[in-house]
């Protein structure tokens, strides 16, 4: 594509997009072989990053999975970010993935208490920001690679979900920033946006919805590790339910 106007830089940018999203087509038996690989995951308690940590498991890596509920690890924290990625680093291997956990929209609350508000600009871009910071020793190390995870609220904020929209934004512009300044290493850096997806956590907010408007957790997993493996970086890859 001829490059003449600064409108082309951006539609060939949509365009290598398109091309990357290629690689969000659930297939489970076109998981790729991960033995030999470490993969850690930070928030796999359950929902997305619970079926990340299961399958890589299954593909043959040697998982660490955190969460707060299951290890007491809270990714806000970054001496428990620390402590985590310190304790899987023993294991070796080549590839570290960290999974962030986030906290869900709301419409039922567009002008959140001054503690939810903290908690949700925390959660959703604070903690990938310190995890990618923790991380960079050892994934330039191992040249691994960093999935970070937004949503499709990212593309446009709307009433009662500004702050959700603004973090997942500010998640997407992180995965982008980084992917140039790391890559001179050999780390790779991509973001996955699945579509609604059938979690625990979304449940809560919005109770129960049409199965089949919904992604299952493990399609989501199953894009997010061939992403893991796949020689891209910088890009945002959409994971939508089959039509």
């Amino acid at each position: 594509m001829k490059i003449t106007e600064p409108l082309d830089l951006h539609i060939a940018d949509k365009i290598f997009q398109l091309q990357s999203a290629a690689l969000a087509r659930p297939a489970s038996a076109d998981i790729p072989d991960l033995a030999g690989k470490t993969v850690v995951v930070l928030g796999g308690s359950y929902g997305i990053g619970a079926s990340i940590a299961d399958l890589a498991e299954r593909s043959g890596a040697a998982v660490h999975s955190f969460g707060r509920s299951t290890t007491g690890t809270d990714v806000t924290d970054r001496r428990a970010i620390r402590r985590a990625l310190a304790r899987a680093a023993s294991a070796g291997g080549s590839t570290t993935s960290s999974s962030p956990p986030g906290c869900s929209p709301s419409h039922h609350s567009p002008r959140p208490s001054g503690r939810r508000f903290d908690r949700r600009s925390r959660s959703n871009l604070l903690a990938p920001a310190q995890i990618a910071q923790e991380a960079y020793r050892y994934l330039r190390d191992s040249r691994g690679h960093l999935p970070f995870f937004t949503s499709s609220s990212y593309t446009r904020g709307r009433a009662g979900y500004s702050l959700y929209s603004a973090t997942k934004a500010g998640v997407v512009n992180l995965t982008q920033a980084l992917a140039d300044e790391w890559s001179e290493h050999g780390v790779r850096v991509n973001c996955i946006n699945p579509q609604r997806t059938r979690t625990p956590m979304r449940t809560n907010a919005f109770g129960e919805e049409p199965a089949h408007t919904l992604l299952d957790p493990e399609d989501v997993a199953a894009v997010s590790l061939k992403v893991l493996e796949a020689d891209v970086t910088g890009q945002i890859v959409d994971v939508r339910v089959a039509s």
